[in-house]
């Protein structure tokens, strides 16, 4: 089921990110790389299973990050929540996040709609 939420200040409805709740139980676990240091270094140590960028991050640092995970081979995935419903659920602000245990990185996959399944995938650097 797709869930729905009115963005204030945009005047528009768009998708909620519904796996939330288990990147705050990843955080709880210590099983979150939080930041962008953070995920490299957790991609550099083969610790990373998925990388979860926010909705509206740079262009920049989308395109480094997913130049570091297609190195190591970790897929990467652009959640429909922004920076500050992820620091609401965390408690620390971030756009880049890395899930570090495999059976959690799956549970927030399963959380989304098929439609953002699609970009899981790792992006081409273009």
């Amino acid at each position: 089921m797709i869930k729905w939420k009115l963005t204030y200040g945009k005047g528009r409805f768009r998708k909620m990110d519904t796996g939330l709740p288990v990147l705050s139980l990843c955080r709880k676990a210590g099983l979150l790389s939080i930041g962008f240091d953070m995920t490299k270094q957790a991609l550099a140590e083969r610790k990373a299973v998925l990388v979860v960028l926010a909705d509206g991050i740079s262009p920049k640092t989308e395109k480094e990050i997913c130049f570091w995970a297609k190195k190591y081979q970790v897929n990467v995935f652009r959640s429909a929540a922004d920076i500050q419903e992820i620091s609401a659920q965390i408690g620390k602000k971030a756009g880049v996040l890395g899930i570090l245990n495999q059976g959690l990185a799956k549970s927030y996959l399963n959380k989304q709609p098929q439609a953002a399944l699609l970009q899981a995938n790792i992006s081409s650097g273009k």
